[in-house]
C-alpha cells in the first residue's frame, strides 16, 4: 500500500494490544486503519502491543487498507518508531505536535533506520490536540516527511477548557483545512467529538460541512463512522456527472481556442474547470477503497 495515491476519507483507530480488534478493523469499510499503541494501550501493555506490530499490522496490509500506527510520546516514541518501520506502515501518526520542531525530532530518528526491502520510509501525519498545535498548523504541516494534519478533538477540546462541541471545533478545522492545502498535504478534521459514534447523523453533517471546507477525511472509533465517513468525503453520483460535463465542455472549449463556455446555467472558466478536475479526481482516488 505504501506510495499509493489515494485519498483517505476514513481512519479508524484500533488498540494496538488487541490483535483481535485490529484483525476486525482491516475487514470494516474504513480506508485506513491506525493501530494506537498510544491512548488506548495501558502503560503495561505498551513493551508488549509494540512487539506485536509487525503482526498486528500484517492483516491490515492484506485487506488492502492504508496502515498507520500512532506512536506514543515521550521515552517510547523512539521505539515504537523502529517498530513501526520493521513492520512495513505507510504512516505514522505523531500525538501532541505543537511546532515543527516535535516533527524535526521524530525525521532525526527516522533517518538513523531502514524500511523493510522494497518499501517505503513512512510518511507522517501530525495530530494537533492543542490550541499551541492548531495555532502553529502551518509550520507542521510544511514540515518535511509530513503527509497530512488531523485534529484530536478531544483533547484540543481539553486545552481550550471546554466539552468538544462543534461550536469550538469548527475553526480548528478550518484552520487544519487551510494549513493543509496551503501546503499541499491532507486534512482529517471534522467538527465533532469523535466519541460520538452513536451519533450517525451529527457525523455524517460534520464531515460534509468540514469536506465543504475543503478536508479530506476523518478520525474515527468504531466502523459506523468510518461508513459515513466514506459517503460524506466521496463526491456524489450527481457531483460526479456534473463534473465529467464541465470538464468535456472545457475541453471542447480549450481546442476550440476559448476561454470561456456555458453548460447549462452556468458558465465554465479555468477555476470552473479546475474544480470538476478536482472532483473527478476524488472520485478515481477513492473507487478502489
Amino acid at each position: 500500500m505504501q506510495g499509493m495515491n489515494r485519498t483517505l476519507r476514513s481512519l479508524l483507530f484500533a488498540p494496538g494490544d488487541n490483535p483481535e480488534r485490529i484483525a476486525k478493523a482491516a475487514t470494516t469499510a474504513a480506508d485506513a486503519v491506525i493501530v494506537d499503541l498510544e491512548d488506548a494501550v495501558a502503560q503495561p501493555a505498551k513493551v508488549g502491543a509494540r512487539a506485536a506490530l509487525a503482526r498486528t499490522v500484517a492483516p491490515i496490509r492484506e485487506g488492502g487498507k492504508y496502515a498507520v500506527v500512532r506512536i506514543n510520546s515521550g521515552p517510547d516514541g523512539d521505539a515504537d518508531i523502529a517498530a513501526a518501520v520493521a513492520s512495513g506502515v505507510d504512516a505514522i501518526m505523531v500525538p501532541k505536535v505543537e511546532c515543527s520542531n516535535d516533527i524535526t525530532r521524530v525525521g532525526r530518528v527516522l533517518s538513523m533506520l531502514r524500511a523493510p526491502d522494497r518499501a517505503a520510509m513512512p510518511t507522517l501525519i501530525a495530530l494537533l490536540e492543542s490550541a499551541r498545535g492548531v495555532v502553529a498548523a502551518n509550520e507542521i504541516a510544511a514540515a518535511p516527511r509530513v503527509s497530512a494534519i488531523a485534529l484530536g478533538t478531544e483533547d484540543f477540546s481539553l486545552s481550550m477548557g471546554v466539552k468538544p462541541l462543534p461550536p469550538v471545533l469548527d475553526l480548528p478545522v478550518r484552520t487544519i483545512a487551510l494549513a493543509a492545502h496551503a501546503n499541499s498535504k491532507a486534512a482529517y478534521a471534522i467538527p465533532l467529538s469523535i466519541a460520538a459514534f452513536r451519533e450517525i447523523d451529527a457525523t455524517r453533517d460534520a464531515a460534509l460541512k468540514a469536506r465543504s471546507y475543503g478536508c479530506h477525511g476523518g478520525l474515527c472509533i468504531h466502523p459506523l463512522q468510518a461508513e459515513t465517513l466514506n459517503a460524506a468525503f466521496a463526491p456524489t453520483p450527481e457531483e460526479i456527472e456534473q463534473a465529467r460535463a464541465v470538464f468535456h465542455a472545457w475541453e471542447i472549449a480549450q481546442a476550440e481556442g476559448k476561454g470561456v463556455t456555458v453548460v447549462g446555467d452556468r458558465m465554465v472558466d479555468a477555476p470552473v474547470a479546475g474544480w470538476a478536475k478536482t472532483v473527478l479526481a476524488r472520485a478515481e482516488s477513492t473507487k478502489d477503497f
